[in-house]
């Protein structure tokens, strides 16, 4: 849509996804096809779209099947800044539109340096808790959250534990290791239903379990919630706000307070 694109359809939208500004209403109304994890194979070949955008991992079998099938099909795979960039270039072939594609892209690095410009020479670590309904794990670099962090200087202790699976985001959760590492900050994108319920999830959890007592971030209020508009769901076009984010919860000295979504 930033690039002037146009869909007949789309997953399941929900609050917690910032949408283009000026298309929320127009993308609101297309007709879902099901939620991102699971789409409604018969409603898209419904549609007979002439090209099928899918994302690597969450729809990686579905669009192996609509290949098969005789659609025209792409896969994204975004988990940080140079991907967003990637991507941009990517549907500006498609759409005849490089030069506009490179305007975004130069206005997203600009935006980057003007943050980075004014990183202070800290050492500050962070973990990144990774919170779902079912469990918690910790994100690696290849992560939204780990390449912000990564972007910001900020040394993540995870940095050289082994992925869950190959390619995975995420490494088990050791929180005699977190303690260990006496990281600065505890950062925390989830996926839970929304902000609200993934917050009261993640507190439950620390109250719950003594352990969380032995990693002083916690028990020193050093916890810093993540949105999902930017830390689950990526922020393409808004990557740059999701890095002043967590710039701010951090730094808010140097960047101001953190400016809520609304």
């Amino acid at each position: 849509y930033d690039l002037g694109g146009k869909s007949i359809c789309t997953s399941d939208v929900t609050d917690n996804v910032r949408l283009i500004e000026g298309y929320e209403d127009e993308i609101r109304s297309l007709p879902m096809i099901g939620p991102v994890y699971s789409v409604d194979m018969e409603s898209i070949i419904g549609h007979e779209p002439d090209l099928i955008i899918s994302q690597v991992g969450t729809q990686s079998t579905q669009a192996s099947k609509l290949r098969d099938m005789g659609y025209n099909v792409i896969q994204t795979h975004i988990r940080g800044f140079s991907d967003v960039l990637d991507t941009y270039r990517a549907f500006g072939k498609i759409l005849g539109q490089s030069e506009l594609a490179e305007k975004r892209i130069a206005e997203l690095e600009q935006g980057k340096k003007e943050i980075t410009d004014k990183l202070p020479d800290d050492d500050i670590s962070v973990v990144i808790l990774y919170v779902t309904s079912k469990s918690l794990a910790v994100k690696l670099d290849n992560s939204i959250a780990g390449d912000i962090a990564k972007i910001l200087e900020l040394e993540n202790i995870a940095s050289d534990l082994p992925p869950d699976t190959i390619g995975s985001e995420t490494t088990p959760l050791d929180i005699e290791y977190i303690a260990s590492k006496d990281p600065d900050y505890v950062l925390v994108p989830t996926m839970i239903s929304s902000n609200e319920e993934a917050r009261r999830t993640v507190e439950e959890q620390f109250a719950s379990n003594p352990a969380w007592q032995s990693v002083n971030a916690i028990t020193e209020g050093r916890v810093i919630y993540l949105p999902q508009e930017y830390y689950l769901y990526n922020a393409g076009p808004y990557y740059v706000d999701a890095i002043k984010y967590m710039a701010q919860s951090i730094y808010p000295e140097i960047y101001g307070e953190v400016e809520e979504l609304k």
